[in-house]
């Protein structure tokens, strides 16, 4: 199962496990941030990303149980 998540990830395409939620490929931008200790400024390149949604049958599970 995981070869076949991770085979269509490459190929950017979106893949949604019921119950549990969707994975999908996102771009994200390349920025300017700064490195904690030193302060120093570093340009971070633009990169593909892994982005997980949560199913909604997840969030009601999770927001509604008693503890």
């Amino acid at each position: 199962i995981l070869t076949e998540i991770k085979k269509a990830l490459t190929r950017e395409v979106r893949v949604a496990i019921r119950g549990w939620g969707s994975l999908r490929i996102r771009n994200q931008k390349s920025s300017l941030r700064r490195h904690r200790k030193t302060g120093d400024k570093a340009e971070v390149p633009a990169k593909k990303v892994i982005n997980w949604k949560m199913s909604k049958e997840m969030f009601e599970k999770i927001n509604n149980e008693e503890v």
